[in-house]
């Protein structure tokens, strides 16, 4: 297996959209669509699929009637197979004037894109090992305290900014002759806007026999809701990622945070730090249903892993390539499938 880096610049506001863009809980005459700081994995494989099924005969002649959630991540893993792409690892923030890299975190409440090493300074060095007591159900009022004291410089001090630009429209009833408003359809969109200087990345791992290898791959894409322009590439170049994942012998107990969210179906205890909530995958037009929902960890969450007997030799870098759900002992298809295409990613918590 390869590691390669897939970069996507913004070229303009995003709408990463969430579970259905606008709240079906709206009623009246008003609606509200509001972006994600980061993309959620669904978003960048379906964008991979469209934009590079040209690479491979056999990927570009992939089709069929998916008339089921299930087809549809057949259809996923097809297409990834006929790239040769065995896993997508991901986002991450990279900034390329520093060289730093912001992930999400949320310890509690909404997630923010914070600097990675500053996580690993204030959480793990300064005060000493703050998330240990949480997991042993050690903690009291004055580590509660700390621990939120520390989250707040962090979300403050060393994170992110990411712009928010709102739009408010209106439905136009068009005619040859002229434009009307329609009555009852007002909406509101919360886009966002990255600095100038960052990419969103994410790890391709992917065989040797990829067409994706020895290629130079550039080209723009229409990415998220509303089809928003951005330039994607894809090379070997890399970055602080692959040296964290360069640890060759991982501690059977070690921390991860999660880049994206962790679905969980069949999966025993998790000990985390962070939010648990609901997640959709989106909603077909074709189907004009919502995909599934899932019970999920959310990004920016801090999970402590231990490995399983079976999997305590293996490097940090199989641990990424093979996914949370394998290390955790979850032998399950649908989970499988959804952590290769990037759900359930992480970055592990260590000295760079």
């Amino acid at each position: 297996m390869s590691t390669l880096t897939l970069k996507i610049k913004p070229l303009e506001p995003l709408m990463l959209r969430q579970a259905g863009e606008f709240d079906p809980s709206t009623r009246g005459v008003y609606s509200y669509a509001s972006s994600l700081a980061i993309p959620r994995p669904s978003t960048i494989t379906g964008m991979i699929i469209t934009h590079l099924a040209h690479l491979s005969q056999q990927a570009a002649s992939i089709c069929g009637n998916i008339d089921s959630w299930r087809k549809l991540l057949e259809l996923y893993e097809q297409a990834l197979d006929a790239l040769g792409i065995y896993a997508i690892r991901g986002p991450y923030i990279y900034d390329t004037c520093r060289g730093d890299i912001y992930v999400p975190l949320r310890l509690s409440g909404e997630a923010k894109l914070v600097n990675y090493n500053r996580i690993y300074r204030y959480l793990l060095r300064v005060h000493g090992d703050l998330l240990a007591p949480i997991f042993e159900g050690k903690s009291d009022p004055s580590h509660i305290l700390l621990l939120k004291q520390v989250e707040e410089k962090l979300s403050k001090d060393h994170s992110l900014e990411v712009k928010e630009i709102w739009r408010t429209g209106v439905k136009l009833r068009r005619s040859e002759a002229m434009k009307t408003a329609e009555e009852g359809y007002l909406y509101t969109a919360k886009y966002i806007a990255y600095p100038e200087s960052v990419e969103v990345r994410f790890k391709l791992i992917v065989s040797e026999e990829s067409p994706l290898l020895g290629r130079n791959v550039e080209s723009p894409v229409k990415l998220g809701g509303e089809h928003r322009v951005a330039k994607i590439a894809i090379s070997p170049e890399h970055d602080v990622v692959d040296e964290l994942l360069s640890y060759e012998d991982p501690p059977k107990n070690f921390y991860v945070l999660l880049l994206s969210p962790m679905p969980l179906r069949k999966i025993g205890k998790v000990e985390y730090v962070g939010c648990l909530d609901v997640i959709g995958l989106g909603f077909s037009i074709a189907r004009t249903r919502r995909k599934p929902i899932y019970k999920a960890i959310l990004e920016g969450s801090i999970l402590r892993i231990i490995k399983q007997d079976k999997h305590s030799k293996h490097s940090l870098n199989e641990v990424f390539r093979l996914g949370l759900h394998r290390v955790l002992g979850v032998e399950d298809e649908e989970l499988g499938i959804l952590a290769r295409i990037g759900y359930s990613s992480f970055i592990p918590l260590i000295p760079k």
